[in-house]
């Protein structure tokens, strides 16, 4: 079984074609601007729509273990004590209570992406496994990717790089083009940050580029107020023109994800102004004169 938040058809920014992205649970990182906090843990969370509760209880009364309560008409959830059993989310009549992530079998999934074989086939697209961090899942992700090449499919997988470095050795036959996130240069500033080990991930990033840099994208969320200045940016594409790489992705940040940090009852602590992709254009001409092809947005 796998844990996954999402399984999403017809993505046409997430590799070549048309493909199926399927979101594992669970990530290494903390970053504080992620898009999708729900998919930082490995387990489900409750996800509460203040807008849509009209505080009528009945989630408490039908809650076997007490995790949800309300307290001065203030809902609350301790994630210690839910079982995911979901009565919660089937007893809200008003649709204020959902959860995001479930359990399903490498079989379920696979009869997902065989719905759309001749779109992947037509098109030169394939599956792409994202995250969350698919590496979390090891044993699980390696049981989806020999499945998925026995029937001949190209596999994209976007990851954050910070995973033991046996594992993308096992790992890389069985994966035909990697979206590998480029965050930061400076360690001091990734581990502060993200909570991450950024010498993990150059391991990670050499490793590939050592076997094939056609076979690596970097992919880099412009963050204001992390990595959005000259030196960072321009360090980037130094990078990949060191290690060969000939395609990099800028990522205008966004906010479209501060919905669900209200909804796991979380704060949102990033800057709330979005960028422009046309504030990154600036980038596009040092990357031509280092023979890098630069791509604004996904």
């Amino acid at each position: 079984m796998i844990n996954i938040c999402n399984i999403e058809r017809f993505a046409t920014h997430d590799g070549p074609g048309i493909r199926t992205v399927v979101f594992f649970q669970g990530c290494p990182l903390r970053c504080p601007w992620c898009a999708n906090p729900e998919s930082q843990i490995i387990q489900a969370h409750l996800l509460y729509d203040h807008k849509k509760c009209v505080g009528c209880q009945v989630c408490e009364q039908h809650c076997p273990t007490k995790a949800i309560q309300f307290t001065d008409h203030r809902f609350t959830w301790d994630r210690s004590l839910c079982i995911h059993c979901k009565a919660c989310e089937q007893a809200c009549l008003h649709h204020a209570i959902s959860f995001a992530g479930e359990q399903r079998s490498i079989d379920d999934i696979m009869e997902e992406i065989r719905k759309d074989k001749d779109y992947y086939r037509s098109s030169h697209g394939g599956v792409t496994i994202s995250g969350g961090e698919a590496f979390m899942q090891f044993p699980q992700l390696m049981e989806l990717l020999k499945k998925l090449k026995e029937e001949d499919l190209h596999v994209t997988i976007e990851t954050c790089g910070q995973f033991p470095s046996e594992y993308l050795e096992q790992a890389y036959p069985y994966i035909d083009l990697f979206y590998f996130d480029i965050k930061h240069v400076d360690d001091d500033i990734y581990r502060s940050t993200v909570k991450g080990n950024r010498k993990q991930v150059q391991r990670n990033m050499e490793y590939l580029t050592r076997k094939d840099p056609d076979k690596i994208v970097f992919r880099v969320p412009v963050i204001p107020g992390f990595n959005y200045d000259d030196k960072t940016l321009n360090a980037i594409i130094d990078l990949a023109k060191q290690h060969h790489v000939k395609e990099v992705h800028f990522l205008p940040y966004h906010t479209l994800g501060k919905v669900k940090y209200e909804k796991m009852l979380q704060d949102y602590t990033w800057s709330p102004t979005m960028m422009k992709e046309e504030e990154l254009e600036k980038y596009k001409p040092y990357a031509l004169s280092q023979g890098i092809t630069l791509k604004i947005g996904g």
